[in-house]
């Protein structure tokens, strides 16, 4: 079985770690074994690295996912995990996200034994180009973690939605940060109880929208941005940074965000619709070449016996079509995207 108990790694110097987190919902199978196929592609020094998949129950079909990626990539340290917590199944009813979306909060605690920096990726990212630099940073930086600051939009919606943060800060409306790319200093992270101030701020909130990024921008914000290290744009680049050009960019100097357009090395396409053009990138262009990669690398060899999902290929179809013809406003957009994963999230988890 490839759900194993997690092995101490005793070393001088500790292997760093790329984590996925994804609950028990199909429509995440495919985008996370395409986002890692990417990243092992693109990184030679990957067999120096621990590689996990974090999920709230076991599934055949992941195993055999695991055991096709170890049949490609020699030497690949890949290992499927089992992980629940009562704290997060509470706070994931204030909002439209599942329990797994929480994970990256607890992966400090599972891994401080065992690594020393980890870096969560979210399943709809991929990684274009070497990462070794990243680690460098999660190990320096000085704090517990690092991530990318927000778009404007997001940031916005957040200070309306918790106005009461800005008198408790010296910077009209301060960074909010997108934790779907996340560096994580494991042992700074215990030592600065992060997760317990993240579970103290999202327990004070009746709804949480983005629940896991809400409390960690709020918990920083309230000690004073003591929690989180701004890193270059271009390790998340993501698709609402590349669709909406008129956003209010005082976090970041006008010559990062050209070079992240120019040569991103994480590109996150955000669920929203990842086949459109955006400033001559397109970005499904990318994703879907990855895909096409793996699926046909199976085809030649018929290693595995699993339907591809095609779930979340509607839903995009579905959200491209109604931001071009329908709701152009992106304000607006933003908040009909936000409704439609509370249906369908509350929908799916009744046929749980």
């Amino acid at each position: 079985m490839l759900f194993e108990n997690m092995k101490v790694i005793s070393n001088n110097k500790p292997r760093n770690a790329v984590c996925y987190c994804f609950d028990w919902w199909e429509k995440f199978f495919l985008p996370a074994m395409t986002s890692l196929y990417s990243l092992l592609s693109n990184n030679s020094l990957y067999h120096q690295w621990d590689f996990y998949f974090i999920v709230d129950q076991s599934n055949d079909k992941i195993e055999r996912w695991v055991w096709f990626l170890k049949n490609i990539f020699l030497n690949l340290s890949l290992t499927v995990k089992s992980h629940g917590s009562d704290v997060w199944e509470s706070l994931s009813k204030k909002g439209s996200f599942p329990p797994a979306s929480f994970y990256r909060l607890d992966l400090a605690v599972l891994f401080a034994d065992v690594h020393e920096c980890v870096l969560y990726l979210d399943a709809d990212t991929l990684v274009l180009w070497d990462i070794k630099d990243l680690f460098e940073q999660i190990k320096w930086n000085g704090k517990p973690c690092c991530a990318v600051p927000d778009h404007d939009l997001y940031n916005r919606y957040f200070f309306k939605r918790y106005p009461y943060l800005i008198k408790q800060s010296k910077l009209w409306r301060p960074p909010t940060y997108n934790s779907w790319v996340l560096g994580i200093n494991t042992l700074k992270f215990i030592e600065s109880r992060f997760r317990d101030l993240c579970i103290r701020f999202g327990s004070a909130q009746p709804v949480l929208a983005l629940p896991d990024q809400d409390m960690m921008s709020g918990a920083n914000i309230l000690v004073e941005w003591s929690l989180i290290e701004s890193i270059d744009p271009k390790y998340n680049l993501h698709s609402w940074l590349l669709r909406y050009r008129k956003l209010n960019w005082f976090y970041w100097f006008e010559e990062q965000i050209k070079n992240a357009i120019t040569n991103p090395v994480i590109r996150h396409y955000t669920w929203l619709n990842p086949w459109i053009k955006l400033d001559k990138i397109n970005v499904v262009g990318d994703y879907c070449s990855w895909r096409k990669k793996l699926i046909d690398f199976d085809n030649e060899r018929g290693l595995l016996d699993v339907p591809y999902d095609t779930m979340h290929d509607k839903y995009f179809a579905f959200m491209d079509f109604m931001h071009n013809n329908v709701i152009t406003n992106q304000e607006a957009f933003f908040k009909f995207w936000l409704a439609v994963r509370v249906i369908l999230y509350h929908k799916v988890s009744k046929n749980r």
